[in-house]
């Protein structure tokens, strides 16, 4: 097990051009099939807590070091 982040691919609602990446730590330990299992709620809670962007993907990857 290692540190693992949650990938978002999210473009602004009001302008759909417009797409950033956003990497996301999880704060716990943990391999890929757990990221993996998690992601889909944590993608949920940012997108809640970011109403002008809409996730167009999300994966799990190792952080680039």
């Amino acid at each position: 097990m290692g540190l693992v982040e949650l990938v978002l691919l999210a473009c602004l609602v009001k302008d759909p051009g417009h797409c950033e990446s956003f990497h996301i730590p999880f704060q716990a330990q943990m391999n890929m099939a757990q990221c993996v299992w998690q992601s889909q709620m944590h993608a949920a809670q940012w997108a809640g807590d970011h109403p002008t962007w809409a996730i167009r993907r999300f994966s799990c990857r190792f952080p680039e070091t």
